[in-house]
């Protein structure tokens, strides 16, 4: 097996996690990120997690700044938050090409073992197994994709994409557009539901138990659909998500030494998850 050395392995192609790699890169320190699906973001994009607080615009990073201006030039953002996932998944793959960031999809941990002052990983990917000895692990997966130690993921949902009912004339139905008093979200411990960036796109989630796997959820949001309130009458199942939505508690959790869950769906939004990536890779480059 080929041996590479790396400073830091970064696990999970999340926001934070891309804002991390990104921040490491411009310090020139050699460094990996990993990812086992072939999808980036997708914490928030796959999850169908809209989040919130996308108005207030507190990043500290000019470059997720730049990504904010981008996403509203491209239509995908508004100033009042409403956001059309979808739109920012090409938007993520250009910057990470751009930016030619040390990306591995469909990658692997296998297993995780002390090595020196840091860690032997094996890894696993389309051409088999390879080893990499890195000073430093930040895992940023929602699920903790490595370590012994068991982390709690925090609340766990399911998500799915609605589209709004047209009338006659091809406009969005007035049930549609009056849903929830027509305001642009609604919460309550039973339903989460978030109009998107254009009048006939929005969002739902439902509450899971932490043991359901995806047959149980898939049941229990396509149940929900089937007693949907009267709110959404106006509004069809477009598509259910295929990534969980997790809500953890602010990281970094530390696993070990140099190791560390910094889970990135524990963030209000897409920015605000790459802007912390950024930033606690700017204040701890340097091990």
């Amino acid at each position: 097996m080929s041996v590479r050395q790396v400073d830091t392995l970064v696990v999970g192609a999340t926001f934070t996690g891309i804002g991390l790699i990104g921040e490491l890169q411009r310090q020139n320190r050699p460094s990996l990120l990993i990812e086992r699906e072939i999808t980036l973001g997708h914490e928030f994009t796959y999850a169908y997690k809209p989040g919130v607080n996308w108005e207030l615009e507190t990043e500290r990073h000019q470059a997720v700044k730049m990504l904010r201006d981008k996403l509203k030039r491209r239509n995908v953002l508004t100033s009042e938050g409403r956001v059309h996932l979808s739109g920012i998944t090409p938007i993520l793959y250009q910057l990470t090409r751009d930016q030619e960031l040390p990306v591995r999809l469909l990658t692997e941990v296998v297993s995780v073992e002390h090595a020196g002052s840091g860690y032997k990983i094996v890894l696993y990917d389309g051409s088999g197994m390879s080893e990499l000895v890195a000073n430093r692990i930040i895992d940023t997966s929602s699920e903790k994709l490595t370590g012994p130690v068991r982390m709690h993921t925090g609340r766990k949902r399911i998500g799915a994409l609605l589209h709004a009912k047209k009338n006659e004339h091809g406009s969005v139905s007035a049930l549609a557009s009056s849903a929830f008093g027509g305001s642009s979200e609604f919460h309550e411990d039973r339903l989460s539901f978030k109009r998107g960036r254009f009048e006939s796109e929005g969002y739902i989630s439902i509450p899971l138990a932490a043991d359901d796997d995806w047959i149980t959820a898939r049941k229990k949001i396509h149940q929900f659909w089937a007693n949907r309130p009267a709110e959404l009458e106006g509004w069809s199942l477009a598509t259910v998500a295929d990534q969980f939505d997790y809500a953890p508690k602010r990281g970094p959790h530390e696993i070990d030494r140099n190791w560390y869950w910094m889970p990135s769906a524990a963030y209000a939004n897409p920015l605000l998850a790459m802007d912390e990536g950024m930033e606690w890779g700017k204040e701890n480059g340097a091990i």
